[in-house]
């Protein structure tokens, strides 16, 4: 007992040492958002205080994180968190509000804020449930804007002035950043498909392939999607065919014709599903756009355009291999920059990696100066991809900085 006696002093100032020894590497949530002095343990002193709920569910990224203590407990030192120690964090598991429409939408989209904008508002968690009269459509178009169903007997080629004046407002108006087109090259298609009667429809179809032919309905969907300028002359329209549905009659032809393309995949079967990504978009269908665009990349890769030794040949031969390998470089980086942007509107993860493409921008270079044999400046004033080239670079910007605002805990190397 008196050996006892005369270690308790002892003892109680080793214990007071370890107190002052212990050191607190991480607050509970609370206390940090109110820069308070925090105990370490759970629940906190300030917490219990203030009649609050003590957690530790914002993600740390300070080294290791300690495991909070129990109250009362005093221990030698932080321990190494572990998985079941502590509650995940609520930004790494999709929430309910982060679900809208029966899809995942992550932190950073823009959905996700103002479905809790709705819900906060309202009071009430309004769900898109299975009995809706959505749930019957295509889980591909699940949530997006109904497009009409244009009858099959509608489905019928323009002529050839219709063509003509759809394409020069196309590459006017309709692709400013998304130039994934040489103009040139867009012409003899056309001369091919049509020849020279401006009035007559297609007379070659059997000579041209589906996917050039996707291409050309394509760009007249997209210009025509510019029906409320009213500016389009009435003989360009299409017979018995209402003037906002003709949009949607040359997609559903386009679509019609990648759906039925065989052999192998060519860098016009790329360029034709990028066209139908821009149009879902332009249309208000966004997630097929975003279903629509994972073939597209796939394709993209496949044919290995990502990569600087690879080079896309041309369609046949009156297409320039300079034109061909430009063209690739466009579709890349117009691919690349669509794709950051779509990663950021439904918050979900990038299809295209940076760290895995090393094929170069475009070249600042106008379409008739591409395949010309004239000597052309090294940089060119004014040119029409200027803007593509800052957009794709600015995306990258962008898609740097998402890496640094990781909003939930990835798995640990030593869990995988």
């Amino acid at each position: 007992m008196a050996e006892e006696t005369r270690k308790s002093p002892l003892s109680q100032q080793d214990s007071s040492r370890a107190r002052k020894r212990l050191k607190v590497t991480r607050a509970c949530d609370a206390c940090k958002a109110r820069k308070k002095a925090c105990t370490g343990d759970i629940p906190c002193r300030f917490c219990v205080r203030s009649s609050l709920e003590c957690s530790y569910n914002v993600p740390y990224h300070r080294g290791s994180a300690a495991t909070p203590l129990p109250s009362g407990q005093v221990g030698n030192g932080p321990r190494s968190i572990s998985a079941s120690s502590i509650p995940a964090s609520k930004d790494s598991t999709p929430d309910p509000e982060s679900v809208v429409g029966g899809q995942y939408r992550g932190p950073a989209s823009a959905h996700s804020f103002l479905h809790r904008a709705a819900r906060n508002l309202h009071g009430t968690r309004r769900t898109l449930d299975s009995t809706s009269e959505d749930s019957y459509g295509s889980i591909f178009s699940h949530g997006d804007r109904h497009a009409p169903q244009i009858p099959e007997i509608h489905l019928q080629w323009p002529n050839r002035a219709t063509v003509d004046w759809l394409i020069q407002r196309y590459f006017d108006f309709a692709s400013p950043t998304y130039r994934v087109l040489h103009q040139g090259t867009v012409g003899e298609w056309v001369d091919l498909l049509f020849g020279q009667d401006v009035r007559t429809p297609p007379v070659q179809t059997a000579r041209v392939p589906r996917a050039v032919k996707a291409i050309i309905l394509m760009m007249c969907a997209i210009s025509s999607s510019f029906s409320a300028l009213q500016d389009m002359p009435l003989e360009y329209s299409l017979a018995n065919v209402p003037r906002g549905q003709q949009s949607e009659t040359y997609y559903q032809m386009a679509d019609q014709l990648l759906a039925q393309e065989q052999g192998s995949p060519t860098l016009e079967s790329v360029q034709a599903r990028f066209l139908t990504v821009l149009y879902l978009l332009g249309t208000s269908r966004m997630n097929r756009a975003w279903f629509n665009f994972g073939p597209t990349v796939q394709l993209l890769m496949a044919l290995g355009l990502h990569r600087k030794h690879t080079q896309a040949q041309p369609l046949n031969s009156s297409s320039a291999i300079e034109v061909a390998l430009q063209c690739s470089k466009r579709v890349l980086w117009c691919s690349f920059t669509l794709d950051e942007y779509l990663s950021l509107i439904l918050g979900r993860p990038r299809l295209l990696r940076e760290e895995d493409i090393d094929q170069d921008y475009p070249a600042l270079i106008n379409d008739e100066q591409i395949n010309s044999n004239q000597n052309r400046p090294h940089v060119q004033r004014n040119c029409l991809m200027d803007a593509p080239v800052c957009h794709a670079k600015l995306s990258r910007i962008l898609a740097g900085h998402r890496k640094t605002c990781t909003l939930f805990n990835p798995l640990k190397r030593n869990k995988k």
